[in-house]
């Protein structure tokens, strides 16, 4: 076995000249992920976060409560978890992040600049403390620029930093490699200050993000190698730290089982596992097909066989270097550990982990790299093969530059994001469906989309890859459903996908929609009560199924949907609509009050007033010839609100 460093030590290195590589590394990081400061918002997940991160801050003061809500007690509001994201993760302090973001913006069009601008500098001070851990350990400024950079600049981090829902990833990471300085503070000196240090980063980690809980088991094999100082007292010290990482557990597991039910059985669940970790580590070492999603391995003899041959070559390579290489065999480990809370997410989806969960993960391999190289230059002055090592390394983070800043322009918008996906998997109607979502969920105004008839052709494509996938008929249908016209033939996919899932309640709302265009009224209140029943605190569904007692003259039963939908979400059309609600009683005076409400927030509401005809009979009325404009089109709003977007955190 190879001699042990000193342990994380940095004396008789010029700070100026570690100071100068430092910023170094920061500054080409800086230069490869540059282009994520100009995307947006890439997809839904993005929304409901940035709805979340607006119910932390309220004038200037943070709502404590928010730490324990989403345990204690969950409520669903429009697809927000509040205060974990829409992929269930326990991330208080990530949101709380956001939130400041979002209170600062002040100006709409900067909040994506915003949010994009903290994640992006929280890397590249992630980077520098990575810097500073191979300067530690190697005590060579040149070896610590390796783990630095290859962090850094690894095309797969490119997604926690331009995905504004993983603002989690880099903001676990940078307390995480807080805990890891001050450990090995601790490791060196033994104050009592730096192991409650310790302590207080790791708690604040795991509040950032599930992916730090594994973080103690990392520190207990840090200890063996490569501070050399596992003894008992090592174990006990971090009892507080195995304490906290129960509660965590607890704390994500109240999460997870409040969600979806998952869609593994736990045999396939293990096989699922482990194709992912076979993905993670085919991504670590040859990141050169990165994507913002993968599809998960087909079940076959073949794929059966790669995996078993792999899971055995792991358990191998992990016993070998045990007892010959051991650097080797905990860096393996650690970056096993640090995967772990990417398995939660198997049981949830059909697709493969993303590259956010290796955020963490890849500061083991790197880490321990540096150490190792410190022992060997400790051992011998530099060789021929450390310098050719260090050439490669050099070559590689010349490499992986080049990529992440071709992947940073990737994560720009949604249509970038799923082109990328359909580029390199055209086969998997993932890529297609995401090209849906955001031709028909990008919009500023609630009754239009970006494009419907692009929207429309990935809808085919994705149908007619997999037509007996739910959601691409639930899509195929949504996607008629906002094309003037196109209600008819949204009616048979939208039915196909409800029978494919049932009970499905934004399903059930579109189809509800598309029947009332289609004249059929009773009908669609029958579908229309189903997706209420089934999510009574949706204002899309409330606000569709008053329209549609409206429409049958039952304005008693309008107001009842109509005042809940508003008591959830002040909207002008919910305004609007109960305005006409009130007309139809003749309660002027409420009317008026409502469409004056409607109008003060959009201005195209006296044009939505017009297409009631309890309304437009009242144009020429005193006091409402403002209110109402019946001299343009009716706005033909589809009501389909977030009905889409709550599909799309079902799938």
């Amino acid at each position: 076995m190879n001699r042990d460093p000193v342990p994380f030590e940095a004396g008789g290195i010029a700070r100026g000249r570690a100071a100068l590589a430092c910023a170094i590394c920061m500054g080409v990081v800086g230069w490869a992920v540059w282009p994520v400061l100009s995307a947006g918002f890439v997809n839904l997940d993005d929304i409901r976060a940035d709805r979340a991160a607006h119910r932390v801050v309220v004038d200037s003061r943070v709502d404590a409560r928010f730490m324990l809500r989403r345990v204690t007690a969950v409520k669903s509001t429009g697809g927000v978890l509040y205060p974990a994201d829409a992929a269930g993760a326990y991330q208080p302090l990530s949101i709380l992040s956001l939130g400041l973001d979002s209170h600062q913006a002040g100006d709409p069009a900067k909040l994506a600049y915003r949010y994009h601008r903290t994640a992006f500098l929280l890397h590249l001070i992630n980077t520098g403390l990575v810097f500073g851990l191979g300067l530690r350990l190697s005590r060579s400024v040149a070896w610590a620029t390796v783990p630095a950079l290859l962090f850094g600049l690894h095309p797969a981090q490119v997604e926690s930093v331009g995905w504004l829902s993983q603002r989690m990833s880099v903001l676990a990471g940078f307390f995480s490699l807080l805990t890891l300085h001050c450990h090995a503070t601790y490791a060196r000196n033994g104050r009592l200050g730096m192991l409650i240090a310790t302590i207080a980063c790791y708690g604040a980690a795991v509040m950032a993000g599930p992916a730090a809980i594994p973080l103690p088991m990392v520190l207990l094999l840090m200890d063996v190698w490569p501070l050399r100082r596992w003894s008992v007292w090592s174990v006990v010290e971090k009892l507080p730290l195995l304490g906290i990482m129960v509660a965590a557990c607890v704390a994500q597991g109240l999460v997870m089982v409040r969600g979806p039910a998952p869609l593994a059985s736990p045999p396939n669940l293990a096989w699922h596992a482990l194709g992912a970790i076979a993905s993670f580590v085919e991504r670590s070492v040859l990141p050169l097909n990165i994507a913002p999603a993968y599809r998960a391995f087909a079940a076959s003899p073949a794929t059966t066989l790669a995996l078993l041959a792999f899971s055995a070559l792991m358990v191998i390579t992990l016993i070998a270097a045990w007892r010959g290489a051991r650097p080797l065999a905990l860096a393996t480990a650690s970056f096993l550990l640090l995967l772990l809370p990417a398995m939660i997410h198997v049981a949830y989806t059909d697709r493969m982990p993303g590259d956010s969960h290796l955020y963490l993960a890849l500061l083991a391999p790197l880490i321990a790299v540096a150490a190792w190289l410190g022992v060997r230059r400790r051992d011998a002055s530099m060789t021929v093969g450390h310098r050719i090592a260090w050439v490669a390394c050099a070559a590689a983070a010349v490499g992986f530059a080049v990529e992440s800043r071709r992947q940073a322009s990737i994560w720009q918008s949604g249509e970038t994001l799923f082109a990328r996906v359909v580029e390199t998997q055209p086969g998997w109607s993932y890529g297609h469906l995401g090209l849906v979502q955001w031709y028909l969920s990008n919009s500023e105004s609630p009754d239009a989309v970006q494009d419907p008839d692009a929207a429309l052709r990935s809808a085919r494509v994705a149908a007619n890859i997999d037509p007996d996938n739910a959601l691409a008929q639930f899509y195929l249908g949504t996607a008629w459903l906002c094309r003037p016209g196109g209600a008819s033939q949204a009616v048979e996919p939208l039915t196909r996908a409800l029978a494919l899932r049932p009970n499905w309640p934004e399903c059930l709302q579109n189809l509800g929609i598309a029947l009332r265009a289609c004249g059929q009224e009773d009908k669609a209140i029958v579908y229309l009560e189903a997706a209420r029943d089934l999510r009574p605190e949706s204002a899309d569904v409330r606000l569709a199924l008053g329209q549609a007692y409206l429409a049958t003259s039952r304005a008693a039963s309008a107001r009842g949907e109509l005042q809940e939908a508003l008591r959830d979400r002040n909207d002008p059309e919910v305004h609007v609509a109960l305005a006409a609600a009130w007309a139809d009683i003749d309660v002027l005076e409420h009317a008026r009050l409502h469409l004056e409400a409607a109008l003060a927030m959009d201005p195209q509401s006296a044009l939505r007033a017009a297409r009631y005809p309890s309304l437009s009979r009242l144009a020429d009325t005193s006091g409402f010839e403002t209110l109402i404009d019946k001299s343009g089109a009716p706005v033909l709003g589809t009501g389909i609100g977030s009905g889409a977007a709550l599909a799309a955190q079902g799938s």
